[in-house]
């Protein structure tokens, strides 16, 4: 790289990490993501329109990844604090056991697992953060599911290769959540119940209608209600959605934080 370009990146770097840790100055902790790309300063040699636009692009870009570290940082924050709202506190402690072993070793794991799967480095830790937040959030869902079911709410298994989340809502309806392991798909429906049925209409990208069956209180029985007319891929998911399913209780998922 010519001399003058790894000098022009070097103070872009440079100076923008100066700006972000100079907690003394207002003027510069309020500008914008805009103003900090464009600012100048003086006693540093005048750059030509190609330095600038490389040095500009420098600046957003770490910008960008401070945005997005800061963002899933504060979104795992949220998810503890929801956490915190709603868990029991047998429950919490599973959580903050589980959280501080990822402070201190799984976050690592995670990152260098990333890395290896071609994320970039200087990514790597926003994007393992945020999927720590998402996991917290979701396994909160489920340990509430588990341990405060419904009529038909609850958390349920079908052997190992899929999960099925039934959220109870108002007027006997349903929000139906089922996962499938190994398949980039998630089947999502809205459901109407009485006490022993309910009737889903998909609310996803899956055009699948099924019906829910209690069969005892512990086992639903998933079967599709129209599959005439469905392409052969979504034949296949058909397939895949119908089937037997258990219902999980605390007994069943002592600790629902296991990675």
């Amino acid at each position: 790289m010519h001399r003058t370009r790894v000098t022009c990146v070097f103070m872009a770097t440079s100076l923008l990490f100066g700006l972000q840790g100079c907690k003394n100055d207002h003027r510069v902790e309020k500008m914008s993501s805009e103003d900090k790309i464009a600012l100048t300063f003086d006693g540093i040699p005048e750059l030509d329109d190609d330095e600038k636009s490389r040095q500009h692009a420098t600046r957003k870009d770490i910008l960008s990844r401070i945005d997005k570290t800061k963002q899933s940082e504060s979104n795992m924050d949220s998810a503890l604090r929801d956490a915190r709202a709603v868990l029991s506190e047998s429950r919490l402690r599973q959580l903050k056991l589980h959280q501080n072993d990822w402070l201190k070793r799984g976050r690592g794991a995670d990152i260098n697992h990333l890395v290896r799967q071609g994320v970039p480095a200087a990514d790597a830790f926003a994007v393992a953060t945020q999927m720590r937040a998402d996991f917290i959030q979701q396994r909160t869902s489920r340990a509430m599911l588990i341990d405060m079911p419904g009529t038909f709410g609850g958390f349920y298994t079908s052997g190992e290769d899929r999960t099925l989340e039934l959220y109870e809502m108002p007027a006997q309806t349903l929000n139906l959540v089922m996962r499938a392991h190994g398949e980039p798909w998630v089947y999502t429906a809205h459901c109407q119940a009485d006490t022993s049925e309910a009737q889903c209409t998909a609310s996803g990208q899956i055009p699948i209608a099924v019906t829910l069956k209690k069969t005892d209180n512990l086992t639903l029985e998933i079967q599709t209600s129209s599959i005439t007319g469905l392409s052969p891929d979504m034949l296949r998911l058909a397939s895949l959605v119908e089937g037997q399913f258990h219902r999980l209780s605390p007994k069943d998922a002592p600790d629902v934080f296991i990675p």
